[in-house]
């Protein structure tokens, strides 16, 4: 599955659903953004469907909640999710910057992404390799899944860290 945050007076039709944000701050709907768009996410999603997502199916799948990175995947995800000035309003109440990214900085923002998720789901890096051996390697490279696996392991030095 793939999320997006769309610009200003953009609408979807029935086969790219629209999440309407009722409650909740800018920062918020990134931390929602940052799991929806996580390879974790996405594992999950496959195991329960294939072509076609469904409200239903959305609904029934969990998004971690109170984990120690909402902030740095809200950052991460709005930094990605405003690639230009059509997103410079929401990345002023966002607290993020907007612009676009270069190739090496997007592959790393979203590596991040993953392993932070992951965290957030509770997966150690054992878990994660389970997953991301799930899928082939164009959709994940190998380049891909070293970066992914290499923040996970920062994430857990910082997390041992701030336990002493």
């Amino acid at each position: 599955m793939k999320t997006c945050l769309a610009p200003p007076f953009v609408f979807a039709i029935h086969d790219a659903p629209q999440l309407v944000w009722l409650r909740g701050s800018e920062r918020d709907m990134l931390y929602v953004l940052s799991v929806l768009n996580s390879i974790c996410f996405d594992w999950l999603l496959r195991r329960r469907v294939e072509t076609h997502v469904t409200f239903s199916i959305l609904n029934s799948l969990p998004v971690p909640a109170g984990c120690r990175s909402v902030e740095r995947l809200a950052d991460l995800a709005g930094r990605l999710s405003c690639p230009d000035e059509r997103y410079a309003d929401f990345a002023q109440r966002a607290g993020v910057a907007h612009g676009p990214l270069r190739l090496d900085e997007r592959q790393n923002i979203e590596a991040e992404i993953d392993a932070l998720a992951a965290r957030a789901y509770g997966l150690d890096a054992t878990q994660l390799r389970l997953i991301l051996r799930d899928f082939n390697e164009h959709a994940v490279s190998s380049a891909q899944r070293d970066r992914i696996l290499s923040h996970h392991a920062r994430a857990d030095v910082a997390e041992a860290v701030q336990a002493v």
